[in-house]
């Protein structure tokens, strides 16, 4: 794209992005922000009144020096201290509500982020492109945002001195208007150009900055550090983030360094074109056209109009250039959800478990050419407990990903009660499902919160809490505390050191306390000691009979009293049926089983 055609598009982003955050402003300061924003608009008018008066005053002056009257002197003085008080005064009321939509405004836009990031589907958090995109639009956090707001509501002010102070400049004499304006306009276009450059140069860098990133977290979350200290390889990690940051800062000092140059010839520029308007001024009062206080007037204006013109260009480029961060903001913002939920879904409400069926079930994950998921079919009847396994890589979490619809098939169907899965509304599906995912979160709070955090919609029922413990064996351990359940989790926090294995535990007690009628565990028990996950699984087996269950476990001997067995290899079904009728068949699953039993005994 041209470059003007760039500047001009951003240009037209820079109004409806200040436009769309003014809005958001406005929500969590009203009052505040409207009358901070129309305070410093009112403030703009003051300065060509006051400086007005002042030459008023100056020339009331010589007139006393040649006529000794006083009276318009005293009446001009009380004018100008008049006015000059009243900027003071209303800085007062403009600070006040400056600093309340400071307070709020940060905190409200912060929230309005985290919610929008909190709804984006798994499948933009997988995608590498997008994940640019995030590190662009937040690598500085919200500041670009604060920025423009900031810049905005001040380019607007000065925007209004100048068109004040032009009106002024004109009348009296339009060639001072015209070198003024001119020699300002390099500083505008220097800034534009060099800012555009510091923004590709980020943009360029997002991917450098997510692994900058993921170094970094090597040196800042505990495991990560224990571990990266045990394989020594921090001064590695460290040399590798260094030349990140010595790249990174390379191009940047390098576009600073030619923008100051530039800078430098500007400055020169405006100052030519600012005494080549007074001198103007000047000669007007020499020649006898004007008044010692008119011309005093126009300095004012003058000096007023170039220094609030290069303001206002400088500020309007350093808005261009923050809205290029903005418009990333602003992208994240507005992306829309991969997974599509239909405008009228279809009305679902069951007691127990609904069946499920995957009919010819094919999938590929975006920009992949192989197919994970190849014309899958099975079907899950209402208080099945289905047992998934196969090798690694075989399809079984992808099985669990498009029932929980992270993704959708590329081909075939998911029928829950005979309906398409993409008839119902997500939130409504997501309500049935109590889901352990095999890289499970370990909640920082009090043990009994930690747990009943699995399903928030419930009241809180300490008794509900000892149980999916207990069916979790996670009581284990929280009994063995003095203040049990009140018992924060984590160290960091003052509170209990969980091993990987307990703080499966824990995450397996919010499932149990969520209750929902289809459980869905990927690897249960894969950090959890031999008679945990047995004891684990014998609870697994006796929920309900109105509950569903699908557990992906590569432990053969806690699945086989599962009602079915599902084998998955390279993506298809190769084996299906009950513990016995599959040792019955002699294929690969007797054989991985008997391999498994042996090396037990």
């Amino acid at each position: 794209m041209d470059k003007k055609v760039k500047n001009l598009d951003n240009l037209r982003k820079l109004f409806r992005n200040f436009g769309i955050f003014a809005k958001l402003a406005f929500k969590s300061a009203p009052y505040a922000f409207s009358g901070f924003l129309l305070l410093s608009i009112i403030d703009s008018t003051f300065g060509a009144i006051t400086s007005k008066v002042f030459g008023n005053l100056i020339d009331s002056i010589s007139g006393f020096i040649k006529d000794g009257n006083t009276e318009s002197i005293w009446f001009t003085l009380i004018i100008y201290i008049s006015i000059s008080a009243i900027p003071n005064i209303t800085d007062v009321f403009t600070s006040f509500c400056a600093n309340v939509y400071n307070l709020k405004f940060p905190n409200f836009l912060d929230l309005h982020i985290l919610k929008k990031r909190g709804s984006l589907d798994i499948a933009h958090i997988e995608d590498p492109k997008f994940q640019d995109l995030v590190q662009r639009a937040f690598n500085n956090g919200t500041q670009p945002v604060i920025q423009i707001m900031d810049l905005g509501v001040g380019t607007i002010r000065r925007f209004l001195i100048i068109l004040i102070s032009s009106v002024v400049i004109l009348a009296v004499d339009w060639r001072i208007f015209l070198l003024v304006v001119v020699f300002s306009i390099p500083k505008f276009i220097i800034e534009v150009k060099y800012g555009g450059m510091s923004w590709g140069i980020n943009a360029e860098n997002s991917r450098e900055q997510r692994i900058y990133q993921n170094l970094r977290f090597f040196f800042v979350s505990k495991f990560s550090v224990i571990e990266s200290k045990l394989f020594q390889v921090q001064d590695f990690f460290l040399e590798k983030i260094k030349k990140i940051f010595s790249d990174f800062n390379d191009r940047r000092i390098g576009v600073e360094k030619e923008r100051s140059r530039f800078r430098l010839l500007s400055e020169i520029l405006s100052n030519v074109g600012m005494f080549g308007g007074l001198a103007i001024a000047v000669s007007s009062a020499l020649n006898g056209s004007s008044s010692v206080g008119s011309v005093v007037f126009i300095f004012s204006i003058i000096s007023s109009f170039t220094s609030t013109t290069t303001n206002f260009l400088l500020s309007l480029a350093r808005l261009l250039e923050r809205n290029l961060y903005v418009s990333d903001i602003i992208e994240v913002l507005e992306t829309k959800s991969v997974i599509k939920e239909v405008a009228h879904p279809e009305k679902f409400v069951v007691d127990n478990a609904p069946e499920i069926e995957f009919v010819n079930v094919s999938f590929k994950y975006p920009k992949q050419d192989n197919f994970v998921l190849k014309n899958l079919s099975f079907k899950i009847k209402s208080g099945e407990k289905i047992g998934l396994i196969g090798h690694n890589g075989a399809g079984k979490t992808t099985i669990v990903r498009l029932l929980l619809r992270v993704h959708d098939p590329v081909k075939g169907k998911i029928l829950i009660n005979g309906i398409d899965l993409k008839k119902l509304k997500i939130d409504e599906w997501w309500s049935m499902l109590s889901v352990l995912p095999q890289d499970f979160t370990a909640f920082n709070f009090e043990a009994k919160n930690a747990i009943s955090y699995g399903d928030i919609d419930k009241k809180f029922d300490i008794e509900k809490v000892k149980l999916a413990a207990k069916q979790s064996t996670a009581d284990s351990f929280i009994d063995e505390w003095e203040e049990k359940y009140d018992r924060m989790i984590g160290v960091e926090f003052g509170g209990a050191e969980l091993s990987k294995g307990e703080r499966q535990k824990m995450a397996l007690a919010r499932v149990f306390y969520r209750n929902s009628p289809i459980f869905i565990l990927d690897e249960p028990t894969a950090a959890v000691d031999s008679k945990s996950t047995s004891e684990i699984f014998r609870n697994i087996e006796n929920i309900s009979k109105k509950q569903s269950a699908l557990i992906i476990s590569h432990n053969f001997a806690t699945l086989r009293r599962a009602d079915k067995i599902i084998f998955i290899k390279h993506g298809e079904i190769s084996e299906e049926g009950a513990h016995e009728e599959l040792m019955e068949n002699n294929g690969e699953y007797r054989v991985l089983y008997e391999q498994q039993k042996g090396e037990y005994e």
